[in-house]
């Protein structure tokens, strides 16, 4: 027996706002952030603006590097 699961696209979308629209200022902002360990290159020119007076969740696969860039903002 197999079941089918699908994800309401919709839902997605419906939240996001206006690219046009002002956005409020971040309460932390990073800018081309890369970190090595030695040669070893652990996180690849990241970007993100946090914005202030809001849950901010990381979500992605294991090892993609979200602890790490954690412990850069800590």
């Amino acid at each position: 027996m197999t079941t089918a699961h699908a994800i309401d696209m919709s839902a997605v979308f419906r939240g996001q706002q206006d690219k046009s629209a002002k956005q409020p200022d971040p309460c932390l902002k990073v800018e081309n952030l890369n970190l090595f360990y030695g040669t070893k290159q652990a996180l690849h020119n990241v970007n993100m603006d946090m914005p202030k007076q809001r849950v901010t969740a990381y979500i992605g696969p294991s090892g993609c590097g979200k602890s790490t860039l954690l412990r850069c903002i800590n």
